[in-house]
């Protein structure tokens, strides 16, 4: 697949799936919006000198590039040379995410083409995508080559995937496809495979041909568009279609029952464009040089059937050319849009395959990392950390023949109040570690790490891992931890200090080294409490993973009683936006799970797709629950 406009191949590899990772920098650094410029070139490779914003940089950057998530997306992340405005500093990205249009452009941010090379403001954008060689839909139709008038005989012997309804049957007219149909119903060709229009950004393009002598009594008509993944009924009632009424001499933008809008048909054969973009907008176009295309929007279904469809006249009877379509061309791309999340299940908690009885009673903080075949995952409970594995049917709360608990030291005070939040890192090719948070007697929250031992049974470490008074902090949790390709470990973390709770990111070049706190950037002004940027009385539980030549950023937003996960992304993890405050939340389904809420995100990346543990819900209990969502394909985890 190649992403649309990128004019570079990406390519990189990730050796960590459960959290996710990042080159080294040092230097400090304030968190307030840059004055910087926001450089760069947009993905038809346009440069822009000046871009968004000034030129002035933002104090402590120098030297410090961040942790590209992907260093081959772009030379200038290996290089620090800009060539052609690249953003390659963070002051200089920061400013695509300040919310402001810098340089009078008339737009900001991931909207100015001068950001648009950002991996982090592709994210959730329904016109960034990944342009699909083979998927759902076929890449086009042209019936010009048959003879007779058998359709089914011809679109067989073209090898697309396609079903017919109705009573009169398509047929071939002229070189081209007529519906079929009469004055009882419609008819036509259904094409290719149900389609998710939440994630697919579609692009039809179609001759369609007016119906010869048709007058204002003719019932000739032919459409092209998206129905409901359901039979199609005697008259099809489409989500979205382009529909040429002869009669009325109109093309006409049908929208579930309702005609948003006609267009005049100035020709008799014209080339017409629909364009239905995840976001939820669907544009209308042709070739003709007068007309101006028009954009409305509509709702994105989750599984949507092409139709081709129509009434048709009897050719024996009339001898009259139809409406019909004539070549087709069929453009299909997949987008990375967060909130495209296929149906929730309740996650069965297992006890050698059995259901786990109170075993699976007061479960938390999920955690999840991939290690060949095999997920781990990995739970806090009654102040220990239960290990098990992830599997199709449920979790395996006891695949050894007893449930593996990492169990608190209390002689050691930094640990006396129990373990909680854990999180996994398969670092290279070992066995994976385990990071959670543990309370020493004191009540302080701080970071320790168990890893295993010659006889690959876990031991924790006999000091905390991240003390939080050495960084200026009054207490750390909740950790989320990756590899990058250089070595270097990433640390993620819900801080608190006297201003409130954010996440703070830290990172080590080696097991020997101390971490390192990454002061540059806005990821705490993003994040802190009561802020106007995060919106919520706390953000927390975070779980980083890199998706689609970016890093991503699942965190558990809390407001009042109410929980729902969020969305950051980022290049280099300074420079971060919100992608969506609720990308994940209350199902709205009575009787469900997770209708009140969710919280406690866990993110597996697993081929081209996410998938997310998370507890639901529902005004009584946390319920485990599982969902996914594909995207790009640009995962870089193995």
């Amino acid at each position: 697949m190649t992403r649309i406009s990128l004019t570079l191949i990406l390519a990189f590899g990730l050796t960590a799936c459960g959290d996710a990772s990042g080159t080294a920098g040092t230097a400090d650094a304030g968190t307030n919006p840059p004055t910087g410029a926001d450089g760069g070139e947009d993905r038809n490779g346009d440069a822009s000198s000046r871009a968004d914003a000034g030129t002035a940089p933002m104090p402590g950057f120098t030297g410090f590039a961040g942790f590209p998530a992907d260093p081959s997306y772009s030379d200038e992340f290996r290089s620090g040379e800009a060539s052609g405005g690249y953003p390659t500093d963070p002051d200089t990205r920061l400013s695509c995410f300040d919310g402001v249009d810098n340089d009078d452009s008339l737009v900001a941010d991931c909207a100015d083409p001068a950001c648009q090379s950002l991996g982090s403001c592709c994210v959730g954008r329904g016109d960034c995508c990944e342009a699909l060689s083979a998927g759902p839909l076929p890449t086009g139709l042209d019936v010009s080559g048959c003879a007779g008038t058998d359709a089914a005989a011809c679109v067989s012997g073209l090898g697309t995937t396609f079903s017919t309804f109705g009573d009169l049957l398509p047929f071939l007219d002229r070189g081209a496809l007529a519906p079929g149909g009469d004055a009882s119903g419609d008819a036509g060709l259904v094409l290719g495979e149900a389609i998710d229009l939440r994630t697919h950004r579609v692009v039809l393009s179609a001759d369609i041909l007016s119906a010869e002598d048709c007058t204002a009594t003719c019932l000739e008509s032919v459409a092209i568009g998206f129905a409901p993944d359901a039979p199609m009924g005697r008259v099809v009632r489409p989500l979205v279609a382009l529909l040429s009424s002869p009669s009325l001499n109109q093309m006409r933008l049908v929208i579930g029952d309702e005609v948003v809008k006609s267009f005049p048909v100035v020709a008799p054969s014209v080339r017409w464009s629909l364009t239905l973009d995840p976001e939820g907008r669907v544009e209308v176009s042709n070739d003709q040089p007068e007309f101006t295309a028009y954009e409305a929007p509509f709702a994105p279904a989750a599984a949507a059937r092409l139709v081709i469809y129509g009434r048709s006249r009897n050719p024996s009877a009339t001898g009259l050319g139809g409406a019909r379509i004539g070549k087709l061309t069929i453009n299909t791309s997949l987008c990375d849009m967060p909130s495209a999340w296929n149906a929730r299940e309740q996650l069965p908690l297992l006890d050698s395959g059995s259901p786990a009885g109170d075993l699976g009673l007061n479960l938390e903080a999920p955690a999840l990392v991939r290690d060949a075949d095999v997920t781990y995952a990995a739970f806090a409970r009654d102040g220990a950390i239960l290990l098990g594995e992830l599997r199709a049917d449920g979790v395996e709360l006891n695949s050894t023949g007893r449930p593996e608990y990492i169990r608190p030291d209390a002689t050691h005070g930094w640990q006396a109040g129990g373990f909680d939040d854990p999180a996994l890192l398969r670092p290279g090719a070992r066995t994976p570690e385990v990071y959670f948070t543990a309370t020493g007697a004191d009540g302080t929250e701080r970071i320790g790490m168990a890893s295993p031992n010659a006889a690959d049974q876990f031991e924790v470490g006999a000091a905390p891992l991240l003390e939080p008074r050495d960084y200026g902090l009054t207490g750390v949790s909740q950790p989320t931890v990756a590899e990058h390709s250089s070595g270097t470990t990433i640390l993620l973390v819900h801080a608190r200090d006297a201003q409130g709770t954010h996440i703070e990111a830290f990172y080590r070049e080696s097991p020997a080294a101390a971490f390192v706190r990454i002061t540059q950037g806005n990821l705490r002004a993003l994040t802190l409490s009561g802020s106007a940027r995060a919106d919520a009385d706390d953000v927390g539980e975070p779980s980083l993973v890199l998706f689609d030549h970016a890093w991503h950023l699942y965190v558990a937003r809390r407001q009042g009683a109410r929980y729902s996960v969020g969305l950051l992304a980022s290049d280099e993890l300074v420079s971060w936006r919100w992608v969506d405050t609720d990308a994940f939340g209350a199902s709205g389904v009575t009787g469900a799970f997770d209708r009140l809420g969710a919280r406690s995100p866990a993110a597996l990346v697993t081929d081209n797709s996410v998938e997310l543990l998370y507890l639901g819900l529902d005004g009584a209990k946390a319920t485990l629950g599982r969902t996914r969502r594909s995207a790009n394909g640009g995962s870089v985890a193995p």
